[in-house]
């Protein structure tokens, strides 16, 4: 279970409205978005990660309601992180090994998301998404992270807004560390991995 969504569960009464990983997200900002070409051309410059067995691992590094009550926050802090940090191990295909890092920021998102920023190296990522939901939800994601053919490290910074979180606001850190054990198990890759999403993502 990812742990965006596992927090939203742990909420009192869904009062924790957590909109990202499948995502109805929400963002901030009057940026202007980047179109499908120049996402394309800066992505080419990606190292593309190696199809195999990968093992990720997601840490929870900080969490805070900024506008809420300070029980309110400390409660919910305490239940979150009980669920970090979480480690799976999930099959990455070659059409999403194709796809590469470019595709794995796109996925955080969903679709109701629009790149504000894209910058990439042939090992290093920089993107930002702003994000919108239904009742006025908005959520803000960057990420920074250095990638490799086997392995990856990201820095995932959250904001969402929503009327149904605690005083309005809510903040989250992720890491996300990602690591290739080698090939995938006979019969694993065939069965097409059951993974809709990037599992550099989805493994969350």
């Amino acid at each position: 279970m990812c742990l965006i969504r596992a927090a939203r569960r742990l909420s009192a009464g869904g009062a924790l409205a957590v909109v990202m990983a499948a995502c109805q997200p929400g963002g901030d900002g009057p940026a202007a978005a980047l179109d499908e070409a120049t996402i394309a051309a800066r992505s080419a410059h990606l190292i593309a990660p190696r199809p195999g067995l990968y093992r990720t691992t997601t840490r929870l590094v900080a969490f805070d309601l900024p506008h809420a009550a300070r029980a309110d926050t400390a409660a919910l802090r305490h239940r979150v992180a009980r669920l970090s940090p979480q480690v799976r191990q999930l099959c990455l295909a070659p059409a999403q090994a194709r796809a590469g890092f470019a595709a794995l920021a796109r996925s955080l998102g969903g679709d109701n998301c629009r790149f504000e920023r894209f910058d990439a190296g042939r090992t290093r990522l920089h993107a930002r998404l702003a994000c919108s939901g239904g009742a006025g939800a908005r959520q803000a994601i960057e990420m920074r992270g250095r990638a490799g053919a086997e392995r990856s490290r990201l820095l995932v910074n959250i904001e969402q807004r929503n009327r149904a979180i605690p005083g309005g606001v809510q903040r989250l850190q992720l890491q996300i560390d990602n690591r290739r054990l080698g090939a995938c198990p006979p019969g694993r890759a065939a069965a097409g991995n059951a993974v809709p999403d990037n599992p550099f993502i989805n493994g969350t």
